[in-house]
């Protein structure tokens, strides 16, 4: 399970514990973002690939890509919309179509159908967030270590703090 967050504001520095020999203490680092460095053709995974892709026989070892499969009802959606809502006595939304409860409970009225549903695993809002990899370099020796936060949607470094009852104009 992941936590959803909207916006992270992180400070450019920040006081934490450096673990390389020479520090061992907490100092002042540097936060940028981490960002994945290009693949090396060296690698023997890639060697591999690119040899077995070579000459003829076209594509030997395809990208697979995951498609969900889609539903279209004879019935009216909300027709659907309304049994479920009031089986739930709650509006339907989509944090709470991906609760198990929700879930069994389509699984129950779309078998009473005969039609056999798949739930997605993935949310359409996971989609659109990132994992987030902080790059923290120490000030004092240049020691570099990882520090990977929650998903967010929009991610800045050093941007201006929100105070309470103030807006950011």
């Amino acid at each position: 399970m992941y936590v959803l967050s909207h916006q992270v504001n992180v400070p450019k520095t920040k006081k934490t514990y450096c673990k390389s020999k020479e520090c061992r203490k907490h100092t002042l680092h540097k936060v940028t973002q981490y960002k994945k460095g290009k693949d090396s053709l060296a690698a023997q995974g890639k060697r591999r690939y690119d040899r077995k892709q070579s000459g003829y026989g076209g594509q030997t070892k395809p990208v697979f890509h995951k498609k969900v499969k889609t539903l279209s009802l004879a019935f009216s959606s909300s027709l659907l919309l309304s049994i479920v809502s009031c089986f739930l006595g709650k509006i339907l939304t989509l944090d709470r179509l991906q609760k198990r409860v929700a879930r069994e409970l389509w699984d129950l009225v779309l078998g009473l159908v005969g039609v056999k549903w798949v739930f997605p695993k993935t949310v359409k809002e996971a989609k659109t967030t990132k994992k987030i990899v902080l790059r923290l370099q120490c000030q004092g020796c240049k020691h570099v270590s990882q520090h990977p936060i929650k998903r967010c949607k929009h991610f800045e470094i050093g941007g201006d703090k929100k105070g309470k009852g103030t807006s950011l104009f």
